[in-house]
């Protein structure tokens, strides 16, 4: 995998090198771990929104149209408390 540089502000780069030294990693390594935490977040965040507007979008509605008619459910609790495998923060990586 090829490697690149991108532009922040110091004080940004100065957050980070501090924080991956903190977790022992390279900055580069750090990125991508904040990132699949706020990827996730992110992901669990729509899926609770789905929730609580009572509505996911699944392929089983096209394969079970007899169920469109049920009530929503709900209400669901919103990550991460219905999901223990998520990182809350770098630390529980």
């Amino acid at each position: 995998m090829g490697k690149t540089t991108i532009s922040v502000e110091s004080r940004i780069r100065d957050r980070l090198a501090a924080w991956a030294a903190a977790h022992g990693r390279p900055m580069g390594e750090e990125i991508d771990v904040l990132l699949d935490i706020a990827e996730r977040n992110e992901f669990w965040e729509r899926v609770s929104v789905g929730y609580a507007h009572g509505h996911v979008a699944t392929p089983a509605e096209e394969e079970f149209p007899e169920y469109a008619d049920l009530p929503a459910a709900g209400p669901f609790p919103t990550p991460p408390d219905m999901v223990d495998d998520i990182p809350q923060t770098v630390h529980d990586r």
